[in-house]
């Protein structure tokens, strides 16, 4: 079991996904912490894959417009809207923070979400309904982009704390801390890519991989520049923010 333990961890803090109650008893150690984040890409496969399940199963019996409704809700409830609740407090501590990285890291702790907070999951969660509606109508489309979009945001999340120290001291985020570990990062990289490049058109393959880097470039300057680094709600706004440049990407590819 010892080699499964950073998959399950993965699956444990990147989903809701019920797990049996034993796992949640494993004795963890910190280099299990770390090594999860480099099975983040197979938890992205596996919210796809569950999604696209979900995808065939609804269109018996719902219109279309409906089944992308319930497939957002679905994505909601597999990832807890985890990664929306850093979305909302990544952008209150932007507004809120007046060029102080100190301030900026009280605001993201503080529990009550502000009217950017607020807005910005609304936005969010509107274009990811707007391009699902579009591509649930062809069913090899959504499949594509449900996979490009999910594998792809959580492997250049993985990009996002190689290259990035992490800044809040006793986070829960700062266990799963790799700053610096390239060999295991450009292997992943190695094997994703081949993958990608036999799986799909190369054309497609490489407009995603410039979407997502120029979404992480942009979004790793802001906080670099902000507090230093990232803290966890930094890598949950990334991945809201990837997907939804994913998904608008495959759309207008396609």
């Amino acid at each position: 079991m010892r080699f499964l333990r950073p998959v399950i961890l993965a699956i444990m803090l990147m989903t809701r996904l019920p797990l049996p109650r034993k796992l949640y008893q494993l004795p963890f150690t910190e280099r299990d912490h770390q090594n999860s984040a480099f099975y983040y890409p197979v938890v992205g496969a596996l919210l796809a894959a569950i999604l696209i399940a979900a995808h065939f199963l609804l269109s018996y019996f719902l219109p279309t417009n409906i089944q992308a409704v319930v497939l957002l809700c679905l994505w909601v409830w597999l990832t807890g809207a985890l990664h929306l609740d850093g979305l909302a407090d990544c952008m209150d501590a932007y507004a809120a923070s007046h060029k102080s990285a100190e301030n900026a890291l009280t605001v993201m702790q503080d529990p009550q979400t502000g009217s950017m907070g607020v807005v910005s999951i609304a936005l969010v969660l509107l274009l990811k309904f707007s391009v699902l509606s579009v591509l649930v109508v062809n069913p090899p489309h959504l499949l594509l982009a449900l996979l490009l979009s999910s594998i792809g945001s959580r492997f250049f999340v993985l990009v996002y704390m190689v290259t990035t120290p992490y800044v809040r001291k006793n986070g829960i985020a700062e266990k799963m801390a790799i700053y610096g570990r390239w060999p295991a990062l450009v292997l992943l990289t190695i094997g994703l890519s081949v993958i990608a490049f036999l799986t799909t058109a190369p054309f497609t393959v490489i407009c995603i991989i410039l979407v997502l880097g120029l979404t992480l470039l942009w979004w790793r300057a802001i906080w670099l520049k902000k507090i230093g680094g990232y803290t966890g709600d930094c890598l949950g706004a990334f991945i809201e923010l990837s997907e939804s440049a994913a998904l608008l990407a495959i759309a207008a590819l396609l």
